[in-house]
């Protein structure tokens, strides 16, 4: 059965008459009554009565004429949906990112965002960075706002470098330094994020290459627990420079290996080999441009990262 038919029938069900909604619909009576009639076939039930020159709609006819209008409806409706989708007003994006940019970059651009285009639905999934381009991979999300690995099929653009910094409790030999040494660190109590986070691995590949083994008196999903031990004297938390870090800004320093700062660009990612909808490109054109001038951990005066550090959390396994 055709889509046409439903329209066919409806027609001819408004205007009771062949002729007249044959005028309407542009198509001879005789092709209307045809199309009628195949359509009256297929579903195996009369819908009209023929009296005379009169016709009138069957009891199924009555029946079926409400079923017929949804069902043009819905394409109607699908229609316009896809007009909408097709130009980047309507959509539904699932974005994934890590706690602390949920809470220092997106929360704040979702604001603008809605505003702009409050048609595109927003889902948000929290995740570690190096998990995140996995579930990218997957299609388990659309976009992602993390490090872009090496040797991967994603692409990204650039929103801002992120660091790794030494939140030091007060009275640390380190606090006030522009930057310290991950040999440094070698004799600390360290405070760390847990393994899936892109952080993580880098501070423990490039503890690897410089032969340095860290003591760990906690490995947690929150940089905000870390900091809470942080201010109790506990130890020096290695978090990413995206976390507000609020009244600890002052004790937080950059961490280096050698002469090299150690981190990575955040990038908005996606899968190239999936469809990129024009309202994945406008979250990205509008996050890029929101990012640029302003970012979480700007007051650090991190340079843009080159992909070389990025070779120290591949070295690390899963």
């Amino acid at each position: 059965m055709k889509l046409s038919h439903f329209r066919y029938f409806a027609a001819v069900a408004e205007e009771m008459s062949f002729s007249r909604a044959g005028e309407r619909l542009r198509i001879s009576q005789s092709a209307l009554s045809r199309q009628v009639h195949l359509m009256e076939e297929d579903l195996g039930v009369r819908l009209f009565d023929r009296i005379g020159r009169r016709i009138e709609l069957t009891a199924a006819g009555r029946d079926l004429l409400g079923w017929s209008k949804a069902i043009l409806n819905d394409v109607d409706a699908l229609s316009l949906r896809a007009k909408a989708l097709a130009k980047g007003s309507r959509g539904v994006l699932r974005i994934g990112a890590t706690p602390q940019t949920m809470e220092s970059v997106v929360a704040r651009f979702l604001a603008t965002f809605r505003q702009r285009s409050p048609d595109i639905e927003i889902k948000l999934v929290e995740d570690g960075s190096a998990r995140l381009s996995q579930r990218l991979e997957s299609g388990d999300l659309e976009l992602a706002i993390a490090g872009l690995p090496s040797n991967s099929a994603l692409e990204g653009r650039a929103l801002l470098p992120l660091g790794l910094l030494a939140v030091v409790p007060a009275g640390s030999r380190f606090e006030g330094h522009s930057r310290v040494d991950i040999g440094g660190l070698a004799t600390e109590t360290m405070l760390l994020l847990k393994p899936q986070f892109m952080t993580r691995r880098i501070f423990d590949g490039v503890c690897q290459v410089a032969n340095v083994n860290p003591h760990i008196l906690i490995e947690s999903d929150s940089p905000h627990c870390l900091l809470a031990l942080v201010r109790s004297g506990q130890g020096i938390a290695v978090v990413p420079s995206t976390v507000l870090l609020g009244p600890l800004e002052d004790r937080a320093v950059p961490i280096c290996h050698g002469d090299r700062l150690l981190g990575f660009n955040m990038s908005v990612l996606w899968d190239p080999r999936r469809f990129v909808s024009p309202a994945m490109k406008v979250f990205i054109d509008e996050l890029c441009t929101a990012t640029r001038s302003s970012y979480p951990g700007s007051s650090f005066n991190f340079p843009d990262m080159d992909t070389t550090v990025s070779r120290f959390a591949q070295s690390v396994p899963d």
